[in-house]
């Protein structure tokens, strides 16, 4: 019974705010009218001071090893974004609430051999189930570090489901990812794996 009803809070847990929520939030706020944030700051100059607080930032206390497949040029460190601004109050969630995502040059995932301490590495439909649909909608681009293996396999499903919807997308196939790449053997990537992909 305990486990059933932890696994409950955990499924909650993953699911992204609903339209009644930011609807209610629109509804239900302070105005913050005591606050010079909201009162003598014109709202250009106020998102831009949220942008700043929420950009992507490289954690320069984590410095992937070279000698890994995931460190990569661009990708030495793991990336941050510091939401907490957004829990400050519901009038503060409301006006920058998108911001992120704009921030996020892509949406990198790792297909296998992830960093350490990535969260959802490869799984992006466990990570698009967190995001609402608006969320879902501002979502530019999308990297895949990926293995031959997988390309082939699960990656043209992946890309059929209805939460997959970037305006762009990049795959890397790093040499180690290459089927027979220990053998020294010709790299050949045959374009099975992109049929139907141009129908999503």
């Amino acid at each position: 019974m305990r486990n059933s009803r932890l696994k409950l809070l955990v499924q909650r847990k993953m699911l992204p705010p609903g339209p009644d929520l930011i609807a209610s939030f629109s509804a239900q706020h302070h105005h913050q009218d005591q606050s010079p944030l909201f009162t003598q700051i014109p709202p250009e100059i106020r998102n831009t001071i949220f942008l700043y607080a929420l950009l992507i930032y490289e954690d320069l206390s984590t410095i992937y090893p070279d000698d890994t497949h995931y460190s990569r040029p661009g990708y030495r460190h793991a990336l941050r974004i510091d939401p907490q601004l957004l829990r400050t109050c519901r009038l503060v969630y409301l006006e920058p609430r998108l911001l992120p995502l704009d921030a996020v040059d892509e949406h990198v995932f790792w297909c296998h051999r992830a960093p350490p301490g990535i969260k959802f590495a490869g799984e992006a439909a466990k990570y698009l189930a967190r995001f609402t649909e608006e969320q879902k909608d501002r979502i530019e681009r999308m990297h895949f570090f990926i293995q031959q293996y997988y390309l082939e396999g699960t990656f043209p499903r992946m890309c059929m489901l209805p939460d997959m919807r970037p305006r762009s997308m990049k795959i890397t196939l790093r040499h180690g990812d290459w089927w027979s790449w220990e053998s020294n053997e010709p790299l050949i990537l045959e374009d099975r794996w992109s049929n139907g992909l141009g129908t999503t």
